[in-house]
């Protein structure tokens, strides 16, 4: 069974990373990322999607990088968010040690639906970590796998082909 506390982290992440995109999107008129280089993309159920606005944050507090990434709509958004002191590597994707994929998916202007890639509610994904350069704030790799609704009501979300380059702050 998936536990309230468990759940705090990816709700917290999304909630900040949500104001950073959100600041970004307003104040970036020509459709590109935070720094006109970042990209976040996948195939997500077997539809190509690609971020219109992508954001990364280095939280020190919490030892995690962390990127999210929103269609031009807002309607879809993926997070990305390991901890800081992994390197170049594969790992599994795992809410408890900080390594976190989730697909945010907005029904409506105050109702989301919320998919996360943890063993704990029968998710699964990997990241692979393929370029990190903690000195210029820059990392690429790639992703994929199958996220579960928070709900646990039986849907999913299958991420596949996904990748990313973001300098973050």
């Amino acid at each position: 069974m998936y536990t309230k506390p468990i759940l705090k982290l990816p709700l917290f992440l999304s909630a900040i990373l949500f104001c950073c995109l959100m600041a970004c999107s307003k104040s970036n008129n020509n459709n590109n990322s935070n720094n006109g280089s970042s990209s976040l993309k996948a195939t997500v159920d077997g539809t190509s999607w690609q971020a219109t606005y992508v954001y990364g944050v280095d939280s020190t507090s919490a030892h995690l990088i962390a990127m999210a990434g929103s269609d031009n709509n807002q309607t879809n958004t993926l997070l990305i968010a390991f901890p800081d002191t992994l390197g170049t590597g594969t790992y599994s994707m795992n809410i408890a040690a900080g390594i976190i994929m989730e697909y945010v998916v907005k029904v409506s202007s105050s109702s989301s639906t919320i998919y996360i890639a943890d063993p704990a509610i029968g998710g699964s994904g990997t990241i692979t970590i393929t370029s990190y350069n903690k000195s210029a704030k820059q990392v690429q790799g790639t992703f994929s796998g199958v996220a579960k609704n928070v709900t646990n009501d039986g849907t999913s979300k299958t991420i596949a082909s996904g990748s990313f380059s973001v300098t973050y702050h």
